[in-house]
């Protein structure tokens, strides 16, 4: 697999993980959130279990209440996810 083939999978791979746990929406408007985006981008294309983690989000299609522990944005993730306001 090539180097563009592998960001593009590793990316797929952190949006889907991004909207499981409920990050997505949760993701702060402000610059550290670049940072922040950036810095999660370059642990997923550095992570070294692609296929736990896909093999995790497709067990988990309805939705998680956080990442698995091997993800490497966990922490990230789940304070993206705290930001939602909880659901009426």
């Amino acid at each position: 697999m090539g180097i563009l083939e592998r960001i593009d999978k590793r990316l797929t791979l952190m949006n889907e993980m991004m909207h499981t746990v409920g990050a997505v929406d949760g993701i702060p408007a402000a610059y550290s959130a670049e940072q922040q985006l950036r810095t999660a981008t370059t642990r997923c294309i550095a992570c070294r279990m692609p296929e736990s983690c896909g093999q995790w989000l497709a067990e988990h299609r309805d939705g998680a209440p956080a990442a698995p522990d091997f993800c490497p944005n966990r922490q990230l993730f789940a304070s993206w996810a705290e930001r939602m306001p909880a659901e009426a």
